[in-house]
């Protein structure tokens, strides 16, 4: 008798929560026709590009700045990989603080320096910074 009480609520919630979730699904809202979006003008392009302003030296700093727990292991080391392979710049990895970088899930790697210690070893910056 209790196994059949435990399949009846079994089979009861099963069946609310399909009937819920139909709603839900009827509730949305209908899928959009895309379109392209719209052309940028060339004041707006021409504003980006003033905007980045050309390199501090001959060869560019790229600092990739994280903090020291529960950073992403392809945020941290897949764009430094890329722009350390293309060698177009020096790419510098820091840590907002001494000691190594844990890398979600389960990777700690050491950091090049802390950014106070960046900041010491290059007083002007960075050229460009990923955050």
């Amino acid at each position: 008798m209790r196994s059949l009480h435990l399949l009846l609520g079994g089979a009861s919630g099963a069946g609310a929560a399909a009937v819920l979730g139909g709603a839900w699904t009827v509730s949305l809202s209908a899928a959009r026709e895309f379109t392209s979006p719209p052309a940028i003008g060339i004041q707006e392009t021409e504003a980006l590009l003033a905007a980045l302003k050309r390199p501090k030296r001959q060869r560019p700093v790229i600092a990739t700045v994280r903090i020291n727990d529960a950073t992403e292991t392809a945020d941290y080391l897949m764009a430094s990989g890329i722009l350390r392979r293309a060698d177009v710049a020096d790419v510098v990895l820091l840590a907002t603080q001494r000691g190594p970088v844990t890398l979600f899930p389960a990777v700690k790697v050491r950091p090049n320096a802390a950014v106070a210690e960046f900041d010491d070893l290059h007083p002007d910056g960075a050229d460009y910074v990923i955050v």
